[in-house]
């Protein structure tokens, strides 16, 4: 299921400075990133990768699934 596998990545990535994160997020395949020059000097520019667009786009589902459940919640809550 996915909501275990964002909290075991949750209780992975917890302790990490955004370096670290974006890091981590990158060896799990899911940011990509590329230096380029700007402003006189090397920048690395991340983005999501293939895979992470794949894993973004089903946990936002996850996500509406889970809203959609909590509206219902909350409509029988207030039409007692």
């Amino acid at each position: 299921m996915v909501a275990s596998r964002i909290l075991k990545l949750w209780q992975t990535v917890v302790h990490l400075d955004n370096r670290g994160l974006k890091d981590f997020l990158e060896s799990q395949g899911l940011l990509a990133s590329e230096w380029r020059k700007e402003d006189k000097r090397n920048k690395r520019f991340y983005r999501l990768s293939r895979v992470g667009t794949d894993v973004f786009a089903r946990l936002m589902d996850e996500w509406e699934g889970i809203a959609e459940a909590i509206r219902n919640l909350e409509g029988r809550h207030g039409s007692r």
